[in-house]
């Protein structure tokens, strides 16, 4: 009997539909059993959470604002109200001393937008953390699908399934999805704004843009609460977005290079300026608390990092260009690299080396990917490079400690993925081309 491949015939290729569905059913199904068994064990059973620790920490700020929206007087609160699954119960308590029945400030850190939004959905289904587990596991595989339409938009469908998948079980995406913490919406949003980004740069109509401008503009919104320094790299990549758009449109490729010159210096004082801004301590608080060795060092010189000063608002840290540039070029080495074998000092660091190997395969493929772009070039090519540059670049100061920046490169990691897609399929031609 002759086989279809030896007579010629391809077999028929699944839908992209029916593949999607498959894929983001098994990842989901996958991130519930994990966040439901981690839950039961080392939350409500051992009382002792081994990742994500700042995501109860919200649960506990969530369900403090739901029990003020119900009217309940928290200072004579029944035991039956009390949630028993906290590894720290004090945590709920404290959070009643301290803001002695009156809703928190949304700019405070710990705070922002996000956990008045499991505050409102703990008002409506009320104490629920699987349930809310399940929410989560839900917006990581709309952003993992968010990544097939981007790499769909600017590559192919053969790129586009290679990064979603990618993006459906990437280790860190699913661990994380299955805590509480706000990560995993963040990086939703991104994408959101990215593949909006897109759509409205693909469509002359005004009728055809408005909805990609309302979503991109509450993705944005949003984002600004939960992780100001995101927004901040989306000006500077939608300045240079809408630069090279006007460029290429005239052909003014002289033009173009001599305006990308003129614009480096405003654009890296714009960083500087925002990093002496205000809005340093909403994550200045964050990276001030980490003052361990490891993979918890600091990328900065000592004296930006006085926390008590920062809380009052009397300290701004001054950063100068240089330490702004070396916090830069440590940031991507860690990036990169961390957390290695060889930098680990605990045994469960060893635990991220399935990860890391994943990571730096997607790395040496999205050089390629990169590679390849770069001769052929698109606008949407041109923008994801740019995010992609300007995030690495810019998130070593705007973390400051490594072990923040190790988690919160999950925000452009889904890139990294579409251009890893992409090379491993032109390096895959490359072969073909040569047999």
């Amino acid at each position: 009997m002759i086989s279809m491949k030896a007579a010629g015939i391809r077999p028929k290729e699944e839908s992209s539909a029916v593949f999607l569905i498959k894929i983001g059913i098994l990842a989901l199904i996958i991130r519930f059993c994990i966040g439901t068994a981690y839950y039961n064990i080392f939350i409500s059973g051992l009382r002792a959470p081994v990742y994500a620790f700042d995501g109860e920490a919200y649960s506990i700020m969530g369900w403090y604002i739901a029990l003020l929206l119900n009217g309940v007087n928290i200072f004579f609160l029944p035991n039956a109200l009390v949630p028993n699954d906290y590894a720290a119960i004090g945590g709920f308590f404290r959070t009643i001393a301290d803001l002695q029945g009156s809703f928190p400030a949304v700019c405070l850190y710990g705070i922002n937008i996000y956990s008045y939004l499991v505050g409102i959905f703990y008002y409506l289904f009320g104490y629920s953390p699987v349930l809310l587990r399940l929410v989560n596991s839900v917006i990581s595989v709309g952003g993992a699908f968010l990544v097939y339409c981007i790499g769909k938009k600017v590559f192919n469908e053969k790129a586009a399934r290679i990064a979603f998948v990618l993006a459906s079980f990437m280790p860190s995406f699913v661990l994380y999805s299955t805590s509480l913490l706000r990560d995993t919406l963040v990086n939703f949003l991104i994408l959101m704004v990215i593949y909006q980004a897109l759509k409205i740069e693909s469509n002359a109509r005004l009728r055809s843009v408005i909805l990609p401008i309302v979503l991109s503009l509450i993705s944005i919104a949003l984002l600004y609460s939960l992780r100001p320094n995101a927004v901040s790299v989306f000006i500077i990549v939608a300045a240079f977005f809408l630069f090279i758009k006007f460029a290429s449109a005239y052909r003014w490729t002289a033009v173009s290079l001599a305006g990308l010159i003129l614009a480096f210096p405003p654009i890296f004082n714009s960083i500087l300026v925002f990093l002496k801004s205000k809005l340093t301590l909403i994550f200045y608080q964050h990276i001030a608390f980490s003052s361990r060795g490891g993979f918890a060092f600091r990328l900065l010189p000592e004296h930006y990092y006085e926390y008590e000063r920062m809380v009052d608002g009397s300290f701004l840290p001054n950063i100068t260009a240089s330490d702004l540039l070396n916090g830069c070029i440590g940031g991507i080495r860690i990036f990169l690299f961390e957390p290695s074998v060889f930098s680990a000092y605990k045994i469960q660091h060893f635990a991220a080396l399935p990860q890391m190997i994943l990571w730096y395969l997607i790395i040496a493929f999205a050089c390629i990917g990169i590679i390849k772009a770069i001769r052929a070039p698109g606008i949407g090519k041109v923008a994801l490079i740019g995010c992609l540059f300007i995030f690495t670049f810019s998130i070593g100061p705007s973390e400051a400690n490594a072990e923040a920046l190790i988690r919160h490169r999950d925000m452009i990691v889904p890139v990294y993925m579409i251009f890893a897609a992409y090379g491993m399929i032109e390096m895959n031609r490359g072969k073909k081309d040569k047999i």
